[in-house]
C-alpha cells in the first residue's frame, strides 16, 4: 500500500501550539494563522475536495470550555450557524474533531470587521445605516430559524472588500427550547448584595477598563444532561454564575439581569451597536459592568454629540429599539430595518446606487448575485484559460476581485457625491460636476482595461494582477482642492469634445500598456501626443507625455523615459496640474538615483508637491519607497531604512494587504535590514514578501519566483544554504515553465540558486546554474553589480572545483571591475572587500591544470 503524501496525527490533549502549514484538521489542510483568541486560533485552509479556502475555528484546548460540554457548545454553534442560508451570515461547511479539540470549517471572509470599516475613514450616516440593514438582514434570517445571536457587536460582523455583509461568531446563539439564563428565585441575602437597579453588585475586582467592556465574557458551563433540540441539535444549558453571557457594552437589560432572552435581545445590541458607530460613542455611560447595567436597565441614554447630522427620525427608531423593556421595543428586526429602510433619505441613496449601477453595467458589474456570471467575466476567463499559462486561473481570480474592489469603490464615491450635493446640501453644484468628470475618467481606465482582459494574451495574464491594481484607488477624486486646482476643460464645445475623445484613447493606450502590450502602446501614442499638442490643453497633455514616458519606463528606456517626464513635468506646473507633477517628480527621484544631486533636488520638489496637494498616500508611499533608494546609493543606511518603513505604513492605509506594492517596499525594508546585518529580521520580511507574492499573484507566477529569488538571497548570507536554495529552486522552476528561458527572471533564479549550492558545497550544481547565469549576463543583466555577483560565484565555484583556477582568477578580477562601476552603496563596499580578500588568500596558490576528464564507457 502507497503511503499518502500528508499524514496527519491528532494532537496530544492540552497541545494547543500554532498548527504549521499543512498540517491537517480532517480533509482541510492549513494554509497559515488568521488570529487568536480566548477560545482558540482561527486558521486559513485548503478544501482539496472542493478547491477552495475555507476558515477553520479550533477550540483552544486548557480552556474552560475543552469539557464535554464546551465541545457540544461549538458543535452546537456550527449547527446554528448552519441552519441559516442568507447572503449576510458567514456559512459553515463541516464540523468535527482534531484530538480533543473542535473545530469548524467555515466560508473565509477576507476583508474588515465593521468597526474597522467604521474607523478606517469617515462614513457618512446614510452609508452606515445601509451596512447595518444589510447585518440586520442577517439576524432576522436567524430569527426566522428561532435562533438568536445574543453577542451581536461591529466586531461580529465582517465586510468583505466587494462590499459584502457578514455576521459571525454565533458562539453564543441560543436555539428554541433553550432555558437561557433562567435566574432562580432570589434570597434575601442575593437581594441584599442587589443594586436599585436589580443587577448582582459589583464585587471589588469587577472595575474594567474600556477594553473590557467590548470583550466577550467567557461561560461558565452547567452540567445539565443535553437534550435533544428539534432537528437533531444538540442542546445545552448555558448561564453566567450570577451574570450573563455577552459582551457587557452591547449587553441587553435581560442579559444583564440573568433573564430569558429572545430575538428583541438582537435587536437591542443592534441598536446599541448602530448608535454608536454613527454618533462614534455608546448610547450609555458606565466605566464598569455594575454602571454600565444601571444605565442599560433604567434608560439613561446619552444626548445626540453636538453637531451631529444624524436626522431625529434615525434617532427615534434606535431609543425605541434600547427600551429596556422588551415588549416596548420594535416587534421584530424586519419592523426596525422596514422603519430604516423606507425613509427618503435611505430611498435617494438607493437611486444614486441604481444609477450607478447603470454606468457601471456596461463595464464591469457591481459585485454580488448574477454579476459574478456576467459575459465580460466569461470572456475574460476563456480568454485568460487559452493563454495556457499555468496560474491563468489565479490570475483571472486575483484580477477579478481587483475589479470588483474598484467598481465597488467608483460606486461608492458616486453615491457619496450625490449625496453631498443632493441630501447633505454641503456640497456645490460645481465641485460635484468635478467629482463626477473625475470619476468618469477612472471608468474610462475601467473599460479600457476590461477590453483588454476580454482579449487577453499570454502577455496580458502575465500582468493582469498589476494591470488591474494600476487602476488607483480613486482617492484623487475625494480631494476637491485638487479637482479645483486643475484647469477647466476649453469651453468651446468642439474643443471640449476633442479632448473628452482623447482621453478616452489615452485611457485605451495606457490599458494596453499595463496588459504588458507596450510596443503597440507606443505606436499609438505618438498621434495622440501630436493631437494633444495641437489642442493646447495643458493637463490632457501633461497626462500624455506622462504616460509616454511610463511605457518608456517599462520597456527600460529610462533616458527616454526621463526625457518625456521632464517636459511634462514643465506643462503641469504650468497649468497647474498639482497631481501629475507630484507623481513625475517622484519617478524622476528614481529615474536620477544615480546621480545625487538630480536625485537630491527632485526628491525637494516631490516632497513640496505632495504636501501642497495633501492625502494621497500610495504616491507618498512611492516617494518614500525611492528616497529611500537614493539614500542607499548615498551611503545613509539609517535614513533609508527609515524611508522605507514610512513608505509601508503608507502604502498600507490605501492598499489591500496582498497589493504587489506592499510586497515590493517589504521587499525593500528586508534589504535594507540585510545591509545592516539584522538578518533574522531580513529574512522575516523576506518570508512575508514571499506570502504576499503568493496572495496577489498566485504560488505559479513569476513574480511570485522574483520574491523567493530575493529571499533565497537573505537566507544565503545568513548561512542557510539548504534553505536558500530550496526556494531558488522554486523560483527557477517557476521562471523556466513560464518565461522566455533567455529572460532576466530566469537569470536572477539561476545566480540565487547557484550561490546557494555554493555554500551548500555542492560545486558540480553551482557551476551548472552560475555558468548558465554568466552566459546571461551580458544581455539581460539589469546592472553592473548583478554581472559581478554572478562572475564572482563562479569564479569561486571555478576554484573550489579545481576545474579552471586561472579562469576563476580572471573572473574575480572581472568582478571587481564590474563593482567598481556600479553604484557605490554599502553593499558594493562589502562585495570589493570580499574579492579583495578572496584574492589576495590565493595570489601565491599554485594554479593546477584543469583535471583530466573521465572517458565515458559504452
Amino acid at each position: 500500500m502507497c503511503p499518502s503524501a500528508l499524514t496527519h496525527t491528532s494532537p496530544p490533549a492540552g497541545d494547543d501550539r500554532v498548527l504549521e502549514r499543512g498540517a491537517a484538521i480532517g480533509r482541510f489542510f492549513v494554509l497559515g494563522l488568521l488570529g487568536k483568541g480566548g477560545m482558540g486560533e482561527v486558521y486559513a485552509a485548503h478544501d482539496p475536495e472542493l478547491d477552495r479556502k475555507v476558515a477553520i475555528k479550533l477550540l483552544r484546548a486548557g480552556a474552560a470550555s475543552e469539557s464535554p460540554e464546551g465541545r457540544l457548545r461549538l458543535m452546537r454553534e456550527a449547527q446554528a450557524i448552519a441552519r441559516v442560508s442568507h447572503p449576510s451570515v458567514v456559512v459553515v461547511y463541516d464540523v468535527g474533531m482534531f484530538g480533543e479539540r473542535v473545530f469548524i470549517a467555515m466560508e473565509l471572509v477576507e476583508g474588515h470587521t465593521l468597526r474597522f470599516w467604521a474607523h478606517a475613514q469617515h462614513r457618512p450616516w446614510p452609508a452606515v445605516v445601509d451596512v447595518f440593514a444589510a447585518a440586520g438582514r442577517g439576524l432576522a434570517a436567524a430569527h426566522e430559524r428561532d435562533l438568536v445571536h445574543r453577542d451581536f457587536k461591529p466586531d461580529n460582523v465582517m465586510i468583505t472588500a466587494d462590499g459584502k455583509v457578514r455576521v459571525m461568531d454565533f458562539g453564543l446563539v441560543q436555539m428554541r427550547g433553550d432555558r437561557t439564563g433562567a435566574t432562580p428565585l432570589p434570597t434575601a441575602a442575593a437581594e441584599a448584595r442587589r443594586t436599585p437597579s436589580g443587577f448582582p453588585a459589583a464585587r471589588p475586582s469587577l472595575e474594567m477598563t474600556e477594553e473590557d467592556l467590548l470583550v466577550t465574557r467567557p461561560s461558565i458551563l452547567a452540567t445539565t444532561t443535553p437534550s435533544s433540540q428539534p432537528g437533531g441539535a444538540i442542546g445545552l444549558e448555558l448561564t453566567r454564575d450570577g451574570t450573563s453571557m455577552g459582551t457587557p457594552a452591547y449587553m441587553s437589560p435581560e442579559q444583564f439581569r440573568n433573564q430569558p432572552t429572545d430575538a428583541r435581545t438582537d435587536q437591542f445590541s443592534f441598536c446599541v451597536s448602530l448608535y454608536e458607530t454613527i454618533y462614534s460613542e455608546r448610547p450609555f455611560a458606565g466605566t464598569n459592568e455594575a454602571a454600565l447595567a444601571d444605565a442599560v436597565i433604567n434608560e439613561h441614554v446619552r444626548s445626540a454629540p453636538p453637531g451631529s447630522d444624524v436626522p431625529d427620525w434615525v434617532r427615534a427608531a434606535l431609543l425605541r429599539g434600547l427600551r429596556a423593556d422588551p415588549d416596548q421595543r420594535w416587534p421584530s428586526m424586519n419592523a426596525l430595518l422596514d422603519t430604516l429602510d423606507k425613509h427618503p433619505a435611505i430611498e435617494s441613496r438607493r437611486r444614486f446606487l441604481a444609477a450607478a449601477t447603470d454606468k457601471l453595467a456596461g463595464v464591469w458589474h457591481l459585485p454580488g448575485g448574477a454579476a459574478l456570471d456576467t459575459l465580460a467575466r466569461r470572456e475574460m476567463r476563456r480568454a485568460f484559460l487559452a493563454s495556457g499559462r499555468s496560474y491563468a486561473g489565479t490570475a483571472f481570480d486575483h484580477a477579478c476581485a481587483i475589479l470588483d474592489r474598484y467598481a465597488q469603490r467608483w460606486a461608492q464615491l458616486y453615491v457619496e457625491s450625490c449625496e453631498a450635493t443632493h441630501v447633505r446640501a454641503e456640497q456645490s453644484a460645481e465641485v460635484l460636476d468635478l467629482r463626477m468628470a473625475c470619476l468618469q475618467e477612472g471608468l474610462q481606465d475601467l473599460a479600457a482595461l476590461v477590453r483588454m482582459f476580454r482579449q487577453a494574451t499570454a502577455a496580458a495574464v502575465d500582468n493582469a494582477v498589476n494591470a488591474a491594481n494600476a487602476l488607483g484607488n480613486l482617492e484623487r477624486c475625494e480631494n476637491i482642492e485638487l479637482l479645483r486646482a486643475v484647469v477647466r476643460p476649453p469651453t468651446d464645445a468642439a474643443t471640449r469634445e476633442r479632448v473628452e475623445s482623447l482621453r478616452q484613447r489615452l485611457a485605451d493606450v495606457r490599458a494596453r500598456g499595463r496588459v504588458g502590450r507596450i510596443a503597440e502602446a507606443l505606436t499609438a501614442m505618438a498621434p495622440l501626443a501630436t493631437e494633444a499638442r495641437a489642442i493646447g490643453y495643458g493637463p490632457l497633455l501633461a497626462d500624455v507625455l506622462h504616460a509616454c514616458a511610463r511605457l518608456h519606463e517599462d520597456q527600460g528606456a529610462t533616458e527616454e523615459a526621463a526625457r518625456f517626464s521632464e517636459e511634462a513635468f514643465g506643462i503641469a506646473v504650468a497649468c497647474r496640474h498639482d497631481e501629475a507633477a507630484a507623481e513625475i517628480a517622484t519617478l524622476m527621484v528614481g529615474y536620477t538615483q544615480l546621480r545625487p544631486i538630480a536625485a537630491d533636488t527632485w526628491t525637494v520638489v516631490a516632497e513640496a508637491l505632495l504636501r501642497r496637494i495633501g492625502g494621497h498616500d500610495q504616491l507618498w508611499g512611492w516617494f518614500y519607497n525611492n528616497r529611500g533608494i537614493v539614500r542607499s546609493l548615498q551611503g545613509r543606511p539609517e535614513e533609508s531604512l527609515e524611508d522605507q518603513y514610512l513608505a509601508l505604513r503608507a502604502k498600507e492605509k490605501v492598499l489591500q494587504p496582498d497589493h504587489p506594492d506592499i510586497a515590493v517596499t517589504v521587499c525593500n525594508i528586508a534589504i535594507r535590514l540585510d545591509d545592516a546585518g539584522r538578518l533574522d529580521e531580513a529574512i522575516e520580511l523576506g518570508r512575508r514578501a514571499v506570502e504576499i507574492g503568493e496572495a496577489g499573484f498566485g504560488g505559479d507566477h513569476p513574480r511570485t519566483a522574483l520574491f523567493l529569488a530575493n529571499y533565497s538571497e537573505l537566507l544565503a548570507h545568513s548561512g542557510r544554504g539548504a534553505d536558500s536554495a530550496l526556494a531558488a529552486a522554486r523560483a527557477l522552476d517557476i521562471v523556466e515553465r513560464q518565461v522566455n528561458p533567455d529572460s532576466v527572471l530566469v537569470f536572477v533564479a539561476l545566480t540565487s540558486l547557484g550561490i546557494a549550492r555554493l555554500m551548500e558545497g555542492k560545486n558540480t550544481e553551482a557551476l551548472a546554474a552560475l555558468e548558465r547565469a554568466d552566459r546571461l549576463a551580458d544581455s539581460v543583466a539589469p546592472s553592473s553589480a548583478y554581472r559581478a555577483q554572478v562572475r564572482f560565484a563562479l569564479g569561486r565555484a571555478l576554484w573550489e572545483s579545481g576545474r579552471d583556477r586561472a579562469k576563476a582568477l580572471a573572473l574575480a578580477a572581472t568582478a571587481r571591475q564590474d563593482y567598481e562601476a556600479a553604484a557605490t552603496s554599502v553593499v558594493v563596499r562589502q562585495e570589493l572587500g570580499q574579492i579583495a580578500a578572496w584574492l589576495a588568500e590565493r595570489a601565491a596558490a599554485p594554479i593546477a591544470a584543469r583535471p583530466p576528464l573521465v572517458a565515458s564507457k559504452r
